[in-house]
């Protein structure tokens, strides 16, 4: 979890942001896992900007932070999916992303490896 601190915090010299993780996770993930975790929550971050582009700054003149949300969210109960199958909304709605985005949504999935991402999707939604 990321989260931007107030304007008081970061002028007492607290951190910008802290990301806060769990412990047990993080020790049984691998650092491919770890890495990608940690990649995920700074993508979060992004500065805020003004009009013109430029980076907006605080009466500290330290630059502002916004938090960026995620580009695609999805709401599934599993079990619903693996009760109802195809009638499901929520495999119908990974049905839909996959024929509008195809590959360019799910790509990553092609290049990964060891784990088949498309077949624990297939499972999961079955």
């Amino acid at each position: 979890m990321t989260i931007r601190l107030t304007h008081r915090q970061r002028g007492q010299g607290i951190a910008d942001a802290v990301i806060t993780l769990d412990e047990a996770a993080w020790r049984q993930a691998s650092e491919a896992e770890r890495m990608a975790l940690i990649d995920h929550e700074l993508v979060h971050l992004t500065i805020a900007k003004d009009k013109d582009g430029l980076a907006k700054s605080d009466d500290l003149g330290r630059p502002k932070l916004k938090m960026r949300l995620h580009d695609v969210q999805v709401g599934w109960f599993l079990d619903v999916a693996r009760r109802h199958g195809n009638a499901a909304p929520e495999v119908q709605a990974i049905r839909a992303a996959r024929e509008t985005y195809g590959q360019r949504l799910f790509g990553w999935a092609a290049e990964s490896e060891g784990d088949d991402v498309d077949e624990a999707n297939s499972a999961d939604a079955a």
